[in-house]
């Protein structure tokens, strides 16, 4: 704070105190600022007043010892007698508040000896005084003992001093009051501006204050809070909501018992209207000597309007949480040292693993060295591209399965564009990578089931244009109707192919409908199995039909459950070595009737009975195969049994045999229906079984 003495004490009441001095003591006294302004003068020598510092030169030395002296006490003189440079004695002190230099109270002019007549009737020359009125103002000037005059300077130093620390006081306690009003009204305009309201419990008094913010926010006027509060305990319980209370007793409780020096609960306290209104009320207590709580004040918020932005802030949260949950797409964030900080349920769900095992991971155990370099790389400060190409990238299971994800990578930076965390949404596409790869299969196996029968027929058609050539017909007819045979069965299998690759098309189309008819199932496996028996026992294999009822009526389309069960048998047949035995079975199980086709053959693996059903595929793939075929039957069979409401399943054990167990609905009117002729566009050039049987079994030599 910077002052002057004349902003510490009146100045005028300082020079009236300073006549009275001298009206009592006679001494003569000055007071000058410390930038030179005479501030008192009390009976100041004629000489000075008259003569030095009236006449424009002699003044000027007056200046100059005013200075002299100044310096003196700016630099920490205590007290200083000094022969001025007009020849007479100055005894100064300075004025010192708070370490701070002020002024300078002088007692003067005076003499501590007989003047020198000759040095001052020269001095009245030089400056052009009159030399009888100068030297009758010389004789005025009191010679004094130096000694007593200090004393009587080191009190009015005192007295001085005294007066302007009382005036300190008084500005700093105005000042005090400035920024006391300043603060005030600051607090005002800040608690006015942040919506909050006031409360003070006086508890020796028993006296409440509320704000009239406080008022407006709970509804009741300050006769009812008062009244509620020091008078109805009962009635400001029931304003706490009751799942709030418990929470806030405990911290108002902890605080009254000094466990803490304030507390503050967010709380629902019900309105005079009855409705529960969020807020947040902070408190803080004085204490006595003897530790008793004699005061409590503090602030109470509204948190109405906040408390409905977080129920929108959670709905919006859970919304978006579903919808990434359930987007049927991975969702994950890394952050900037690459530590997984999110997945998605659905991401879970397909990998297997939960969410703590997932966050907790070690990603290169999982996945490939690429992704974890490219995370790395998009966190780098020098890489500045945002969006990253996408990647196909393949990650192991729980379980031990590989799934394809292609990857969409974003990086997400902050105001200063540094990486701050990468979000990647990926989409599973295993099934395409493994449709692609069946449809390669698919058109390797097909590939080869076209080429076998027709290199047998065109080599059949040489053989045959060699024999007509040479004429050699009749020598040679046996041969020939070998050749014709081995053509006819070639064409049954190129048929066969063709309308197994129909029929998966019309399915997958859904073009390919059902002609239920009210069938004795009995009678057609029974007819089914008639009509294979004599090529199966060529076959140096027996078949066996074990059938519990007699008659059994259902709904079913009856071509598609021929084809359904040729398309088994022959598969038993290929895979049943001579002298084993297929066996048919047919069950009655009240609401559904149980087809099964069992056989001796060499069996499946059981790592290779999952993939049994899936189109184009084949347990064994190799171009060397035992016995041939393109890898439809079985997808066509489990597709003709589902269109039926039914179901299929294999039991195998590898080296045993297989059964393929079929259930059929006995009322079965819900399944799509077509046309009678449907079927027709399949095998219109072959409506009698023994062509049927002659097309499903052609694959087998």
């Amino acid at each position: 704070m910077e002052y002057e003495l004349n902003d510490l004490v009146e100045i005028s009441q300082l020079q009236k105190l300073l006549d009275d001095f001298y009206v009592a003591t006679g001494v003569g006294s000055g007071i000058i600022a410390r930038d030179g302004t005479i501030l008192t003068s009390t009976k100041w020598s004629n000489i000075c007043t008259k003569f030095h510092r009236v006449n424009k030169e002699s003044r000027l030395s007056c200046i100059e010892s005013d200075r002299h002296l100044l310096e003196q006490f700016e630099n920490k003189c205590d007290m200083i007698d000094y022969k001025c440079k007009n020849g007479l004695i100055d005894v100064g002190t300075p004025i010192v508040v708070e370490g701070k230099f002020l002024a300078t109270l002088y007692i003067g002019q005076i003499l501590f000896e007989e003047p020198d007549t000759n040095y001052f009737k020269k001095q009245a020359k030089y400056f052009g005084f009159d030399e009888e009125e100068y030297l009758k103002a010389l004789k005025e000037v009191p010679i004094v003992d130096k000694e007593h005059y200090t004393k009587v300077l080191q009190f009015l130093k005192s007295l001085a001093q005294i007066i302007s620390e009382i005036g300190l006081r008084e500005l700093k306690l105005i000042e005090a009051k400035k920024e006391l009003e300043i603060s005030n009204n600051r607090y005002e305009i800040a608690l006015h501006g942040s919506n909050d309201a006031l409360w003070d419990y006086d508890l020796i008094n028993n006296e409440f204050y509320a704000s009239n913010r406080f008022i407006e926010m709970l509804g009741y006027n300050l006769e009812e809070i008062n009244d509620i509060v020091l008078n109805n305990s009962i009635k400001l319980n029931s304003l706490i909501h009751p799942k709030d209370k418990n929470n806030f007793l405990k911290k108002y409780f902890n605080h009254i018992n000094k466990k803490t020096e304030h507390f503050a609960s967010e709380v629902r306290i019900k309105t005079k209207s009855e409705n529960y209104k969020w807020i947040l009320i902070r408190g803080s207590s004085i204490w006595n000597k003897d530790r008793k709580n004699i005061r409590m004040a503090g602030s109470v918020t509204d948190l109405s309007n906040k408390k409905e932005l977080e129920v929108l802030l959670e709905d919006e949260k859970y919304f978006s949480k579903i919808l990434m949950d359930y987007s049927n797409m991975f969702v994950c964030m890394w952050n900037p040292d690459g530590k997984l900080l999110y997945v998605n349920e659905y991401a879970q769900s397909i990998l297997g693993y939960d969410e703590e095992e997932l966050l907790d991971f070690n990603w290169m155990n999982i996945t490939t060295k690429e992704i974890v370099n490219l995370l790395l790389k998009c966190l780098d400060a020098n890489f500045t591209n945002n969006n990253i190409p996408q990647r196909e990238i393949d990650i192991k299971c729980k379980d031990g399965k590989t799934v394809t994800i292609l990857w969409n990578i974003q990086i997400i930076r902050n105001e200063e564009d540094i990486a701050r965390n990468i979000v990647g949404i990926g989409v599973d596409i295993t099934y395409k990578a493994d449709a692609e790869k069946e449809l390669m299969e698919f058109f390797g196996n097909i590939s080869h089931e076209l080429r076998t029968p027709l290199n047998i027929i065109f080599s059949s058609l040489q053989l045959m244009e060699f024999y007509f050539s040479n004429k050699n017909v009749l020598e040679n007819v046996n041969k020939l109707k070998g050749f014709e045979k081995s053509m006819k069965q070639n064409c049954y299998r190129l048929l066969r192919l063709v309308n197994n690759i129909i029929a998966v098309t019309k399915i997958n189309s859904g073009y390919l409908m059902l002609d239920l008819q009210k069938v004795d199932i009995v009678l057609l496996v029974n007819e089914i199995v008639e009509s294979i028996t004599e090529y199966i026992h060529r076959k140096n294999l027996d078949i066996k039909l074990n059938i519990d009822i007699k008659e059994k009526i259902i709904y079913c389309d009856p071509d598609k459950i021929e084809r359904i069960i040729l398309n088994l048998i022959s598969n038993s047949i290929k895979f049943t070595k001579p002298g084993g035995t297929i066996f048919v079975n047919l069950k009655d199980n009240t609401e559904h009737i149980i087809i099964s086709i069992k056989d001796t053959g060499i069996g499946i693996e059981k790592d290779k009975q999952d993939i049994i059903f899936k189109r184009f595929t084949q347990v064994n793939k190799s171009f060397v195969r035992e016995q041939e075929g393109s890898g439809i039957g079985l997808s066509l069979v489990k597709s003709l049994v589902e269109m039926h409401n039914g179901s299929i399943k294999l039991k195998s054990d590898y080296g045993e045999g297989s059964e393929f167990i079929i259930k059929l609905p006995i009322n079965n009117m819900s399944c799509c229906q077509c046309d009678k002729n449907d079927d027709e566009l399949l095998n219109s050039k072959f409506s009698n079984k023994i062509e049927k049987i002659n097309i499903e079994l052609s694959d087998i030599y």
